[in-house]
């Protein structure tokens, strides 16, 4: 290869280079923007009358969020303000309606703890009580570009699978259809967590039985939790599912 020649390939690479890194920022910049946009939309806001607030115990917020206030006698207005915990930041705007959403700012809070107080204001926009205080994280927004997943999605998502189903509460069901709550404390809904155990053991099962039909119907390729549900999954779903069917039979009352 002449110097000629590779300066200009070097040149074509860099350009290509730039050409995708561009591309990339430019991608992700569109998408921050589409994502902050996003956040402006609170999700069920409490003022929609259809149901109670979702989340009186909520303890940070992606969404600009409103909440369930009631009004207070004598109100014409009321002063949202939002304080950073650490440092001077002071966010604020006045509405008409207690259970306004925090839009108006919410774009200006930077991630952090914060505390929301909401004041009651008279028709001369003096204050004429304190009607809400809440602390909360300002919770951290979408921001591209990140760095690039390490290995492939489904191979990750079969890594936590294989984690959850060597778990002791999640293998206790192999003994008993009973849910051992001093093993796992959180087994409450059967739609949700015990039949989602039952779901993904299935799904990661399935793959592991397609990699061995892959592999001419040996395991030797297959790592050792793999072998594991490879050997007890099927075992384990029938047990859940038997768990499962438990809770949806019907109840008859005397």
């Amino acid at each position: 290869m002449t110097e000629k020649t590779l300066i200009v390939a070097t040149a074509i690479f860099c350009a290509f280079g730039w050409s995708c890194c561009n591309s990339t920022q430019d991608q992700a910049e569109k998408l921050n923007a589409e994502a902050a946009k996003e956040y402006l939309t609170p999700i069920r806001p409490a003022s929609e009358g259809r149901n109670p607030c979702w989340n009186e115990f909520c303890k940070k917020f992606t969404y600009a969020p409103t909440f369930d206030i009631k009004p207070s006698e004598g109100a014409v207005a009321y002063r949202f303000k939002v304080n950073a915990e650490e440092g001077s930041g002071e966010w604020s705007f006045t509405s008409s309606d207690p259970t306004t959403d925090l839009s108006p700012i919410w774009a200006s809070i930077p991630p952090s703890k914060v505390k929301l107080t909401v004041l009651a204001l008279d028709d001369n926009d003096n204050v004429k009580d304190t009607v809400y205080q809440r602390s909360f994280l300002r919770d951290f927004p979408f921001e591209g570009p990140y760095n690039s997943n390490v290995r492939p999605y489904k191979e990750a998502a079969l890594m936590a699978a294989l984690y959850i189903h060597k778990t002791p509460g999640v293998q206790k069901f192999k003994e008993t259809l009973t849910p051992d709550l001093d093993l796992y404390s959180h087994f409450t809904y059967a739609n949700k967590v015990i039949g989602g155990n039952a779901i993904f053991t299935l799904q990661a099962t399935r793959i592991v039985e397609n990699r061995v039909q892959h592999s001419l119907g040996t395991v030797s390729g297959l790592s050792g939790l793999e072998k594991h549900l490879y050997r007890e999954g099927p075992v384990l779903v029938l047990n859940l599912g038997e768990r499962i069917s438990d809770f949806q039979r019907p109840v008859i009352i005397k």
